[in-house]
């Protein structure tokens, strides 16, 4: 990425064996933005592990060995940029979201920011959410997924969380039911900004958090 973008909500997936790897070009810093003005995106801005945004179906997509990495240079200085600047009908979104089928992904050295704005002005927002998908009695679950070094903010209110991981809770099962709570996560050394909670562990296992 070269130059900054404004994009609709996007969902992101990858089902072959080659690795996927979003960076900014060297020597520049952009910024991607993600808007919407409609209520059936489903969880946000960048959605990996979704083939259709559309909130009714919720299918996930399988999306494997996603490198987002926001530095060229050996220092890791953060280059990119992510912003979600929505205003929807929706509630409990994340500007980057691993959904379902997310598995052995990276996010590294890049800049998170959450900054919906809900019409009515009751926002519940995270700047990196990871879910698992809601479609079925267990649902696909991230896994192996690493969150290194970032910058991440959601500091709206009444409620920004930096980053929430949650189970599934469609079917009546407890967030925290470990049959259906995202596994294999690690968190470290990240910079977090929030109203409420930096990390919401809503429903985890296994999971690493050192550093931030």
């Amino acid at each position: 990425i070269a130059t900054d973008l404004d994009e609709a909500a996007t969902g992101l997936w990858n089902t072959s064996e080659h690795s996927l790897t979003i960076e900014p070009e060297a020597n520049t810093s952009p910024t991607v933005t993600y808007t919407t003005s409609g209520s059936t995106d489903m969880t946000g801005g960048l959605v990996i592990g979704s083939s259709t945004l559309d909130n009714t179906s919720r299918v996930s997509k399988e999306a494997k060995f996603i490198t987002i990495n926001g530095s060229t240079d050996a220092d890791e200085q953060r280059q990119l940029k992510f912003v979600w600047d929505g205003r929807s009908d929706n509630s409990y979104e994340g500007a980057i979201v691993f959904y379902g089928d997310a598995h052995h992904c990276t996010i590294e050295n890049t800049e998170i920011f959450n900054n919906k704005k809900r019409a009515d002005g009751t926002v519940y927002a995270y700047g990196l959410q990871i879910r698992t998908e809601q479609t079925n009695a267990i649902g696909s679950k991230p896994h192996d997924i690493v969150i290194r070094n970032n910058h991440i903010e959601s500091f709206v209110h009444p409620s920004g969380q930096s980053i929430q991981i949650t189970g599934d809770y469609s079917t009546g099962k407890e967030q925290y039911d470990e049959s259906s709570a995202p596994y294999n996560i690690t968190i470290v050394d990240n910079e977090l900004v929030a109203t409420t909670r930096g990390i919401f562990c809503d429903g985890a296992k296994n999971i690493t958090i050192e550093g931030n």
